[in-house]
Order: structure tokens, then sequence, then C-alpha cells
């Protein structure tokens, strides 16, 4: 398990926020070179996407 701290300013809604946790993740698991990359979270609209 990783975890990782990102400070955005201005992030204009949860949405918004949601999606930068997803892509901040995503960034770290290439970084890291895994082979595979389990993000969680509680926004149906993000996960769908």
């Amino acid at each position: 398990m990783v975890l990782k701290t990102v400070i955005h300013k201005n992030v204009p809604s949860p949405f918004t926020a949601e999606a930068y946790a997803c892509l901040e993740g995503t960034k770290l698991g290439i970084s890291l070179r895994t082979h595979s990359v389990r993000l969680m979270g509680d926004s149906k609209t993000i996960i769908r996407k």
C-alpha cells in the first residue's frame, strides 16, 4: 500500500478533487513501475469515466 498527499488550491468541486486524486494515483503507479494499480474512491461518476 502506498499513500500520497498533494495539496491543490482552488479546486472548484468534489468531482474535480476526485478526478485529481485518480490522476495522481495513476501517475504514482506509473512512477513506481507497478504492473497494476487499484484506485479506490466513492464517486461513481469518476469511477465510470
